[in-house]
């Protein structure tokens, strides 16, 4: 029986047609981070951040993608997780906090 690659549906922020905030790559793997606005309990915005991670690879003379993983894109994994979830903590401080030297 011949692997198959598992399809994989867009996200949320995909679908209305927008753009990742910051994008990482480590050869065919790639982390996106999205930004979405919210409202918390007062109605007052704010933002979160959601990540998708997915795989390129060429499959009958075309570039497609799938969220599926083999063992040789863990480390690859962990570098672009890494590198959203900095972004991500990095966005989410508030300048008040960082004391410049």
């Amino acid at each position: 029986m011949a692997y198959q690659q598992p399809k994989s549906s867009p996200a949320p922020s995909q679908e209305k047609g927008k753009k990742p905030v910051f994008e990482y790559r480590a050869g065919g793997i790639r982390a996106s981070v999205w930004e979405n606005e919210r409202k918390n309990d007062k109605g007052e915005p704010f933002i979160t951040h959601s990540t998708t991670i997915t795989r390129r690879y060429m499959a009958d003379g075309e570039w497609k993608e799938t969220n599926s993983f083999g063992v040789d894109d863990l480390p690859k994994l962990r570098v672009v997780t890494d590198a959203a979830y900095n972004y991500c903590v990095l966005k989410s401080r508030d300048p008040a906090d960082v004391v410049e030297k």
